[in-house]
């Protein structure tokens, strides 16, 4: 009886004791993405940051702001983007409608019916491409122009934030490494594949972790802090959209 008591017991141990596998999906609008750093954490990022930064902001000064007049000019530079690229597709399809016209209409004779019909199709779509063309050639200056309008105003933004944040921030390191200390485990880190999955390396004991990653798009970030619970040794897949995703706005 005490050999099987003992060997429950030791069965018990190990099960708690047992890793289980993370698996963490990166996909957003139904694409996979490759290349993206993810971080498994024992510790909430957010708040060591959000900590120190308020610590910071109360015995010194606050973090500088992204002024109100320059989040409208972004905002008016991805609206003008928008319609640059909307205008740029359509000016792609109706090109490629026209080629196709054009490979088409070398069947028939011109005497043909179905020529005739393919060349005042290809007219009008002709017509039509040289409006395009020059309504996205328009658009697009309109962009480069709001662009390039807010460029030096947003890195005199970030720089003050830069600053703030490297003097706010200047003990991260060692709060972090007191927080791996006391957590009894390490950072770790992985890459999604070409199917958008990182995995392999992150194998954990039961715990409070968080999984952090970073998608950058053209004027924001998609930003992940994810807390998860390993209660067992069963793995465990984490999906990163941009549903449990916070935007942010790059200068």
């Amino acid at each position: 009886m005490k050999r099987l008591a003992a060997a429950a017991l030791l069965a018990v141990t190990a099960s708690a004791c047992a890793s289980a596998e993370v698996v963490v999906l990166v996909q957003v609008d139904d694409e996979t993405l490759e290349g993206i750093e993810v971080q498994l954490l024992p510790y909430d990022r957010d708040h060591l940051f959000d900590s120190l930064g308020a610590v910071y902001a109360e015995a010194e000064r606050p973090e500088p702001e992204i002024p109100e007049e320059l989040r409208q000019a972004r905002a008016d530079v991805q609206e003008a983007q928008g319609v640059w690229r909307t205008l740029e597709l359509e000016w792609s399809g109706t090109r490629s409608r026209l080629q196709t016209i054009s490979g088409e209409m070398e069947q028939y004779s011109r005497g043909e019916r179905r020529y005739q019909e393919l060349f005042t199709e290809f007219n009008t779509l002709e017509g039509r491409l040289t409006r395009i063309e020059r309504d996205k050639d328009r658009a697009f200056e309109a962009f480069t122009e709001l662009q390039v309008a807010t460029v030096a105003q947003s890195r005199a933004v970030q720089m003050q934030r830069d600053i703030w944040a490297d003097e706010a921030y200047a003990n991260i390191t060692e709060v972090i490494e007191l927080k791996l200390a006391e957590a009894g485990a390490d950072r770790m880190y992985d890459t999604t594949d070409a199917s958008g999955v990182a995995r392999g390396t992150f194998m954990v004991a039961p715990g409070e972790y968080w999984v952090h990653a970073r998608y950058e798009l053209v004027y924001t970030e998609l930003y992940w802090n994810l807390p998860i619970t390993i209660e067992g040794s069963e793995p465990v897949t984490i999906t990163l959209g941009r549903e449990n995703a916070e935007e942010r706005a790059k200068l």
